[in-house]
């Protein structure tokens, strides 16, 4: 598996734009510029673009974006749409797909992964948590990196809607915070916090720090590691980075339980984390 060299700055600092300009003109490049890679891509775009709901890009794809620029693929897609479940249903039909434990749809496609709801099927808005509109989907998230929604399907010429809940000052900061803690698998939240913070070097806030050290010393750290695998289908992180990451998170709550955390330094070959592929655009 390819590795990703780990980043000394992100893209978003080396820039004098702020972040949602910058965002705006980065996803702008993704969807105008044309290259092979993106066919699936394109037509999975295409899709909801002639059926003209309103459709955004949701976590991941726009905070990379922001943090590394559009010339890197991005493997897992989150569209987040105002449809009915039924009428989704009806688009995905056609694509090899499966069903996600919350309703929504996993299609597999070329080497795209695109993960497809509807908007009032977000766990946090089916849990009832709070009303199912755009401008409240970014509070939803888990973390405060990924609270971010950029709308894709724009008609020609109007200014492209984004949804965001505190989403720059964490990419401004560099660190990686809870956002809305109610969720029900912890174990992955622990999990993907590690793996989150040392692929894109940001610091852990002391309260995200002391939610992965209690759920980490109250969970068996196989369960860890299945949720690991299962949300990846790799191993990124093993035990032992695990328990390494835990040892450095509780001394240095210890020495200042206000302060950030910063894990452990090690090269991304030792840590096994995600790749992007590099494509010329």
């Amino acid at each position: 598996m390819a590795s990703l060299p780990l980043p000394t700055s992100s893209y978003a600092e080396e820039s004098s734009i702020s972040v949602e300009p910058l965002l705006r003109r980065q996803l702008s490049r993704l969807l105008v510029e044309t290259a092979s890679w993106k066919a699936p891509f394109q037509e999975i775009i295409d899709v909801f673009r002639k059926k003209e709901w309103k459709a955004v890009f949701f976590g991941g794809v726009p905070r990379d974006l922001v943090l590394y620029g559009p010339s890197k693929r991005p493997r897992d897609v989150d569209i987040v749409v105002d449809c009915s479940p039924q009428e989704l249903d009806s688009v995905v039909a056609s694509y090899p797909f499966r069903r996600t434990r919350f309703g929504g749809f996993r299609i597999a496609f070329g080497k795209w992964s695109f993960d497809i709801w509807s908007l009032r099927n977000t766990w946090a808005f089916a849990s009832g948590y709070m009303d199912p509109t755009f401008d409240n989907l970014p509070k939803t998230t888990f973390f405060n990196v990924e609270a971010i929604a950029a709308q894709f399907n724009t008609r020609p010429r109007k200014r492209r809607a984004l949804y965001s809940f505190g989403f720059s000052e964490a990419i401004s900061s560099r660190v990686l915070d809870i956002n809305f803690e109610p969720n029900p698998f912890p174990q992955l939240c622990v999990i993907r916090g590690l793996v989150t913070a040392a692929r894109h070097r940001f610091l852990l806030s002391s309260r995200l720090a002391t939610y992965i050290l209690e759920r980490a010393t109250r969970t068996d750290i196989a369960e860890i590691m299945h949720a690991q695998f299962a949300h990846y289908g790799v191993v990124h992180l093993r035990a032992e980075d695990i328990m390494s990451f835990m040892s450095r998170i509780e001394f240095r709550l210890k020495q200042s339980p206000s302060s950030p955390v910063s894990l452990p330094q090690m090269d991304a070959q030792q840590l096994m984390l995600p790749s992007f592929d590099h494509v010329d655009v």
